[in-house]
């Protein structure tokens, strides 16, 4: 401990990492003034990244905010040991225009400057900087021109010219070409001056342009831990321009093609050569796409890149900064304690990921702390392990003995992607019981959300007929192969609270799911379809409670399916008379079974149901929207729907008004006439910007304590 200073180095340091985790550059300042003790805590700690200092994080290029950027590469170029890493191109740009004022800078800053440089650990110029702003920027460019003069006269300008064929045949600028050059390079540079710091370099963004002078210092390397490799030319020009290229240019292009696999090459065995002279320091690496390049890394040269990476160490979490590398490395990596598993989205809806992925095998078993995925189909038997260890973890409880293997603690699930889903997953996921969060989605296509979901003929026909697609031929339904799989929805999911379903785990959907979800809270329906033929038909029996039998039901059923038969026909009738209207509701208040269904029938219940999104062709008679709302989800404080089919607007307003009483909002996303709100009951509500968004009923139903803001789009 300083005699001078109260705290010890360790507490003082503690204090130094708080501030700059939270980016405080004022306190920071002050630290280094207090003392020599606090100052020589506070340098190393603030100078170990520092391109993620806040002073730098301006989002102008003028000459005011671009001084402390200037000033941080002034400092740090001072500071190196050796004159020589300082190159003639990074003396225009940050230091003096000649060597030898900038040796007189150096005598004059050496008695009082640190070296800086060697508290450097991070190298990665573009973490903290918005595009084209920072150290290396166009518009750096534009406020200096001293040294695009310099690029001119030193005849840099006419190099870069030659070199960029792919950036001149795609009409790019000269000046952007002489700029981004230029940038390429001073990056090229600076990375390679601060590496007179090797030794302590924990993380890299390495050119691969200059990646032969890297492998001759990889032993120096003693602590890296990550690499990011950027491809940081552009070498591949549009392909209607080929043409255009003289003999000259091709041969140029030729050489450059030529590097890029020699420097390709060279990154793979830096790796390896890494790995052998510092086992398991080197843990992340990848290959990246530059700024201002097309080029992506070849994929023989990825995979070769992450299998020469390590396996990952005990991962927590697997995401997109790490997928690669995981996917690379299936069968050896250590799963046991991640808890994340979360490809990114781009990814999930790529099917050659996805198949890479499926063809390693099933490997969700090994993440035994497993809490969150998100990914794409994995294939029928991703989750059959949740099915065995379900009926094993069942079968040991009932024999009054402790289970051996605890269940996976899976909370969180999201599947994206393909645009058909399929297979048992759906099942098997139901057998991970501490589900709170369900995504079941394919891939939305434009503004409207609207998704791919598989003719009407390749789905089966339930007993009910509920499977309607509203097309083909269904009378021969019933006669096909059954060529799409079955999902049962006979869940038990007590602590599930959120699920998301569209596409074809939309159209599959079962209410009775419901009946193993006592916990839901928030439910979301998206039936929308690229074709716009799928539609579903709900019935009483659709909302039964499994199981359950009544003496009146075939009776009341039938007249359910004779009632659906005649309205099928008044549809048809529609599409040939002058008014076309596809929402003629039916009347079945004549039916004397309907008081019975409702005092009599069971139905599965959704109490816990605060949120529900319903999109889509939903048909339904007005008794069947009453059963919905005032037996299966009677605590709905929001909901939405897309449109009222099988029963009218009014009916609409009078079940949600009469079976909802702590309904707040009820969205319709439907035109709805001024006639048809005045007919319903219903006033506009001004805001306090004069807006008539919402409207409420005139006269609400007695003993009502929540008043309904209604809204129709």
């Amino acid at each position: 401990m300083s005699t001078a200073f109260p705290l010890s180095l360790e507490c003082l340091q503690l204090i130094i990492r708080h501030l700059a985790d939270e980016r405080d550059s004022c306190s920071l300042a002050t630290l280094l003034r207090v003392n020599k003790y606090t100052r020589s805590a506070t340098l190393p700690i603030m100078y170990e990244d520092p391109f993620t200092l806040p002073i730098l994080s301006h989002t102008s290029s003028t000459t005011k905010t671009l001084a402390p950027i200037f000033k941080l590469m002034n400092t740090l170029l001072l500071s190196l040991p050796d004159n020589k890493l300082v190159t003639d191109l990074m003396r225009a740009a940050y230091l003096s225009d000649t060597a030898e004022e900038h040796q007189n800078q150096r005598s004059s800053t050496e008695p009082t400057s640190a070296p800086y440089y060697s508290f450097n650990t991070i190298i990665d110029f573009d973490q903290f900087s918005p595009p084209n702003l920072g150290i290396f920027c166009n518009e750096y460019f534009a406020v200096c021109g001293e040294f695009i003069d310099y690029l001119q006269w030193s005849g840099q300008a006419s190099r870069y010219l030659a070199e960029e064929v792919a950036a001149r045949l795609k009409h790019v600028r000269v000046y952007d070409i002489i700029t981004r050059a230029s940038s390429r390079e001073l990056r090229r540079d600076f990375t390679w001056a601060l590496c007179a710091n090797a030794e302590h370099i924990q993380s890299i963004v390495l050119p691969i342009s200059d990646i032969d002078r890297y492998l001759v210092i990889v032993a120096r390397f003693k602590v890296l831990s990550s690499v990011v490799f950027v491809l940081d030319r552009d070498i591949q020009p549009d392909p209607s321009s080929k043409q255009q290229l003289t003999q000259e240019e091709e041969e140029i292009l030729t050489l450059q093609h030529l590097d890029r696999i020699r420097h390709l090459e060279s990154m793979i065995l830096f790796v390896q050569e890494h790995r052998r002279l510092h086992p398991g320091v080197l843990v992340l690496g990848r290959c990246a796409k530059g700024e201002y390049t097309s080029d992506i890394c070849p994929a023989e040269y990825q995979l070769r890149l992450y299998q020469a990476l390590p396996p990952l160490d005990k991962p927590l979490s697997v995401d997109f900064s790490n997928w690669n590398q995981f996917v690379a490395n299936v069968d050896y990596t250590d799963l046991s304690r991640t808890r994340f598993m979360h490809l990114h989205v781009r990814l999930a809806k790529d099917g050659h990921v996805m198949d890479g992925l499926i063809s390693a095998g099933p490997f969700l078993h090994r993440c035994r702390a497993l809490e969150s995925i998100i990914t794409g189909y994995l294939g029928d038997d991703a989750f059959q392990w949740a099915v065995d260890e379900r009926k094993q973890f069942e079968t040991d409880l009932a024999a009054g003995c402790t289970s051996q293997r605890p269940l996976v603690p899976l909370r969180h699930f999201v599947i994206v992607g393909l645009p058909s889903a399929g297979g048992r997953q759906m099942d098997d996921v139901g057998n991970t019981p501490e589900l709170v969060h369900l995504v079941f989605e394919v891939t939305e296509i434009g503004w409207a959300q609207r998704t791919f979901i598989p003719p009407a003929e390749e789905f089966e026909e339930n007993e009910c007929g509920d499977a309607d697609g509203g097309g083909g031929d269904h009378s021969t339904i019933s006669t096909l192969l059954q060529r799409r799989p079955v999902w049962t929805w006979d869940w038990e999911l007590p602590k599930l609270t959120s699920l998301i379903l569209n596409g074809e785990f939309a159209y599959r959907f079962k209410f009775r799911m419901l009946d193993g979800t006592p916990g839901l809270a928030d439910l979301s329906i998206n039936l929308n379809s690229l074709s716009h033929q799928h539609k579903r038909h709900v019935s009483f029996a659709d909302l039964l409670k499994p199981g359950f039998q009544h003496p009146a039901m075939e009776r009341i059923l039938a007249r359910d399916q004779e009632r659906r038969r005649k309205y099928d026909q008044q549809q048809l009738q529609s599409l040939f008379s002058p008014r076309n209207d596809s929402n003629i509701p039916s009347d079945p208040e004549d039916d004397p079974d309907i008081d019975v269904v409702w005092r009599e029938f069971e139905f599965v219940q959704a109490l816990a149901l605060k949120n529900f999104i319903l999109f889509g062709y939903w048909h339904m008679e007005s008794c069947v929207l009453d059963v919905l709302f005032g037996k299966v989800v009677p605590q709905l404080e929001n909901i939405v729907m897309s449109q009222c089919l099988r029963h009218g607007f009014a009916d609409w307003i009078v079940s949600t008004s009469r079976n909802l009483p702590r309904l707040a909002t009820a969205v319709l996303k439907m035109a709805v006439s001024e006639r048809e709100v005045v007919s319903a009951g219903l006033e506009a509500v001004v805001d306090e910007i004069g807006s008539t968004q919402y409207h409420k009923l005139i006269e609400p139903p007695a003993g009502r304590t929540v008043a309904t803001l209604y809204r129709f789009m």
